[in-house]
C-alpha cells in the first residue's frame, strides 16, 4: 500500500512533536532515493526517513539502522553543505495532499541565519525530495524533471522557481470502503475533514492489517471491512508501524533483485561461454585444413620453377600421397612464386 495523505499526515503529528524546534545534528543518504536527518528533538535525538522511492515514498521517524555508502552521494553532500546545524521551524502539509514540507533556519558560509526549505513529494512514481533556498529556488533534488512542454508537465530544476504540484484531493479507496462500509454513504467530504481534523488532534490508532500471517495494508484507525479474516494489529507509534511494514516489503524487493540478479549473471555466463564455443568452432572450421594447406606449400615450394607469374593452377606430384598421384593445385595469377607458395602457409 502505498501511503495515503492522511496517514502521511498522521506520521508528521508524530513527527512535529519530536523534532519540531530541533538541530539537524547529521545527514546520511544510505539509498540512492533515500535521506535520514540525525535530530536533536524535543525527547532526544530522533531519526527522520525521508523517503522519495517511487515504490514506496515517505515521510516518519526511524529506529532502523540502515548501512551507508563509503562515499557520499551528491545529493548528500549538498544537504550537508545547507542543513547541518539547522533549525526545524515547522513542517507544513497542504489537505489531503502527500507533500510534505520542512522550513528551516540554517546558516550560511558567512554565519548568517538563512532560511532553507526541504520538500518531500511522496506521491508515487513522481515521488522527490527538492532543497530550496529562501526565495523558493530550487537548489537541487533528489530526482531532475526536464518536464513536458505539450503535457505542461512540471519542471523540477536547479535555478528554478519550486511550484507545487497541481492539487489531487482525492479519498484513499482503503478509507473510502471502510467509510461506506460503517454507513457513510452519503457524502464522504465532512468525514473525511472529520479524520483530518482527528488526526491532527492525535486521535489516531496506528494499526496493521494481518492476514495470513502477512502485513497487508496499514491504516491510522481500525479497519472493520475485512471482518476476522484481517487481524488488526495495533502499533505504539506511526514510525515503529511504518518501519515494520516497508522493511518488510523492501527485504523481499532485495530477495526479489538477489535471485533477478543472480539469473542475470548466469545467463550472462551462459551466453558468454555459448559465443566461446562458437569461435572456437569457427576457428576449428577454419583451420581443419591447415595440415593439409601446409603440404601442398611444401609441393608448391619444390617445384618453383613451374609457378610462373600468370599461372592460375598447376599440375604436381603429390610426394604426401602413398602412391604418389598427381594433383592440380590452384593459384594465384598475380602473385610471383614465391608468394604462391606462402600463401598455403
Amino acid at each position: 500500500m502505498a501511503l495515503d495523505a492522511i496517514c502521511l499526515s498522521a506520521a508528521v503529528e508524530e513527527l512535529r512533536s519530536a523534532i519540531q524546534g530541533g538541530r539537524i545534528d547529521k545527514i546520511y543518504q544510505p539509498g540512492s532515493q533515500d535521506v535520514v536527518l540525525a535530530v536533536r528533538g524535543n525527547t532526544g535525538n530522533v531519526r527522520v526517513l525521508l523517503s522519495a522511492n517511487p515504490s514506496h515514498p515517505r515521510l516518519h521517524l526511524t529506529t532502523l539502522e540502515r548501512e551507508n555508502p563509503d562515499k557520499p552521494p551528491m545529493f548528500c553532500m549538498l544537504l550537508r553543505k545547507h542543513l547541518t546545524g539547522a533549525r526545524i521551524l515547522e513542517l507544513e502539509q497542504p489537505y489531503m495532499e502527500r507533500i510534505v514540507t520542512l522550513r528551516l533556519e540554517a546558516t550560511d558560509e558567512l554565519g548568517d541565519k538563512v532560511s532553507r526549505s526541504l520538500v518531500l513529494e511522496a506521491m508515487g512514481r513522481k515521488a522527490n525530495l527538492i532543497l530550496l533556498d529562501p526565495e523558493g529556488r530550487i537548489i537541487d533534488c533528489i530526482r531532475r524533471v526536464d518536464g513536458d512542454i505539450t503535457t505542461g508537465a512540471r519542471q523540477v530544476l536547479p535555478g528554478l522557481f519550486y511550484r507545487l504540484p497541481e492539487p489531487r484531493f482525492g479519498v484513499p479507496p482503503l478509507l473510502e470502503r471502510e467509510l461506506r462500509f460503517r454507513g457513510e454513504v452519503e457524502d464522504l467530504a465532512p468525514a473525511v475533514r472529520q479524520l483530518w481534523n482527528d488526526v491532527k488532534e492525535k486521535h489516531t490508532t496506528p494499526v496493521m492489517l494481518i492476514r495470513e500471517g502477512k502485513a497487508v495494508d496499514f491504516s491510522f484507525l481500525p479497519i472493520l471491512q475485512y471482518g476476522p479474516g484481517t487481524e488488526c494489529k495495533e502499533y505504539p507509534s506511526f514510525g515503529t508501524l511504518l518501519d515494520d511494514f516497508y522493511e518488510a516489503r523492501e527485504r523481499q524487493e532485495r530477495t526479489k533483485q538477489r535471485g533477478e540478479d543472480l539469473l542475470r549473471a548466469v545467463k550472462n555466463a551462459r551466453d558468454r561461454t555459448a559465443r566461446k564455443l562458437e569461435n572456437q568452432r569457427q576457428e576449428l572450421l577454419a583451420t581443419k585444413d591447415r595440415e593439409r594447406l601446409r603440404q601442398l606449400g611444401d609441393i608448391l615450394t619444390s617445384n618453383l620453377h613451374l609457378l610462373e607469374k600468370g599461372r592460375s593452377t598447376v599440375r604436381l606430384q603429390d610426394y604426401y600421397d602413398p602412391d604418389g598421384k598427381e594433383i592440380e593445385i590452384p593459384l594465384d595469377p598475380l602473385l610471383t612464386p614465391q608468394q604462391k607458395a606462402a600463401k598455403y602457409y
